[in-house]
């Protein structure tokens, strides 16, 4: 855990903080649309999980301890709205049709 007094966590949150959540999150959501095209269900949850606990590992190694909720959550979101972006791109295409009708025998 890293601690800092409070003028330089201001500067901390302004100047680093918010511009690594950011772009995290925006890694990680382009990351997600790869591996959603490249790899089966099981193998992306498995990419998915791998990846979180690589990063909240790090984190609490690396960053204030008030950025682990922060980043937890940006990963959460940017994975989400990757999944959703897969699901539909591959669902207008027709490759998820196949497993829906598996699913309902």
């Amino acid at each position: 855990m890293v601690q800092i007094g409070d003028d330089t966590l201001r500067y901390y949150n302004k100047y680093f903080e918010d511009v690594f959540l950011n772009h995290t999150q925006e890694h990680y959501f382009f990351e997600a649309i790869d591996w959603g095209y490249v790899y089966s269900k099981e193998r992306y949850i498995i990419k998915i999980a791998e990846s979180l606990t690589m990063e909240e590992h790090i984190g609490s190694l690396f960053l204030h301890e008030s950025t682990g909720p922060k980043l937890k959550q940006k990963l959460h979101s940017a994975f989400r709205a990757a999944t959703l972006k897969v699901m539909v791109q591959l669902n207008s295409n027709g490759f998820l049709e196949a497993s829906s009708s598996e699913e309902d025998d």
